[in-house]
Protein backbone atom coordinates (compact mmCIF):
# COMPACT_ATOMS: atom_id res chain seq x y z
CA UNK A 1 0.00 0.00 0.00
CA UNK A 2 1.78 3.32 -0.93
CA UNK A 3 0.95 6.20 0.89
CA UNK A 4 1.81 9.90 1.39
CA UNK A 5 5.89 10.82 2.37
CA UNK A 6 6.60 14.25 3.33
CA UNK A 7 9.54 16.05 1.61
CA UNK A 8 11.54 19.32 3.00
CA UNK A 9 15.28 20.09 3.31
CA UNK A 10 16.84 19.57 6.03
CA UNK A 11 20.53 20.56 7.27
CA UNK A 12 22.60 17.58 6.68
CA UNK A 13 25.06 17.82 9.94
CA UNK A 14 22.56 18.84 12.31
CA UNK A 15 20.28 16.29 11.74
CA UNK A 16 22.43 13.36 10.79
CA UNK A 17 23.66 13.59 14.45
CA UNK A 18 20.99 13.39 15.87
CA UNK A 19 19.53 10.46 13.81
CA UNK A 20 23.18 8.77 14.59
CA UNK A 21 22.87 9.37 18.19
CA UNK A 22 19.06 7.95 18.29
CA UNK A 23 19.14 5.09 15.84
CA UNK A 24 20.91 2.21 13.77
CA UNK A 25 20.89 3.11 10.23
CA UNK A 26 20.31 -0.73 7.78
CA UNK A 27 21.05 0.36 4.03
CA UNK A 28 18.22 -1.10 2.10
CA UNK A 29 17.26 -0.52 -1.20
CA UNK A 30 19.12 1.89 -3.55
CA UNK A 31 18.61 5.87 -2.10
CA UNK A 32 17.07 4.52 0.85
CA UNK A 33 17.91 3.47 4.15
CA UNK A 34 15.81 3.11 7.46
CA UNK A 35 16.56 3.71 11.13
CA UNK A 36 15.33 1.25 13.69
CA UNK A 37 14.33 2.92 17.02
CA UNK A 38 13.97 0.35 20.36
CA UNK A 39 10.33 1.68 20.61
CA UNK A 40 9.21 -0.32 17.47
CA UNK A 41 9.17 2.29 15.21
CA UNK A 42 11.01 2.29 12.06
CA UNK A 43 11.97 5.88 10.36
CA UNK A 44 12.63 5.57 6.50
CA UNK A 45 14.36 7.96 4.76
CA UNK A 46 14.80 8.16 0.84
CA UNK A 47 17.44 10.57 -0.44
CA UNK A 48 16.35 13.46 -3.20
CA UNK A 49 18.94 15.45 -3.93
CA UNK A 50 22.35 16.40 -1.63
CA UNK A 51 24.48 19.77 -1.99
CA UNK A 52 27.73 20.62 0.08
CA UNK A 53 25.63 21.58 3.02
CA UNK A 54 22.36 20.12 3.11
CA UNK A 55 20.00 17.44 1.56
CA UNK A 56 16.69 16.91 0.93
CA UNK A 57 15.12 13.62 2.25
CA UNK A 58 11.82 12.08 2.27
CA UNK A 59 11.19 10.45 6.12
CA UNK A 60 7.99 8.20 6.67
CA UNK A 61 7.56 6.60 10.31
CA UNK A 62 6.29 3.17 10.50
CA UNK A 63 5.25 0.86 13.14
CA UNK A 64 7.09 -2.75 12.93
CA UNK A 65 4.17 -4.50 14.11
CA UNK A 66 2.67 -6.39 11.33
CA UNK A 67 -0.62 -5.63 13.09
CA UNK A 68 -0.34 -2.31 12.77
CA UNK A 69 0.31 -0.46 9.49
CA UNK A 70 -0.39 2.93 10.07
CA UNK A 71 1.74 5.47 9.08
CA UNK A 72 3.41 8.77 10.92
CA UNK A 73 4.85 11.03 8.63
CA UNK A 74 8.00 13.39 10.14
CA UNK A 75 8.21 16.95 8.85
CA UNK A 76 11.62 18.58 9.47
Amino acid sequence: MKTRVSSSRVRFSRYYLRIRESLISIPSRKNQFRFIRKNRFVLQASFRSFTENSLTLSFMLLRRSPMKQSRIFLIF
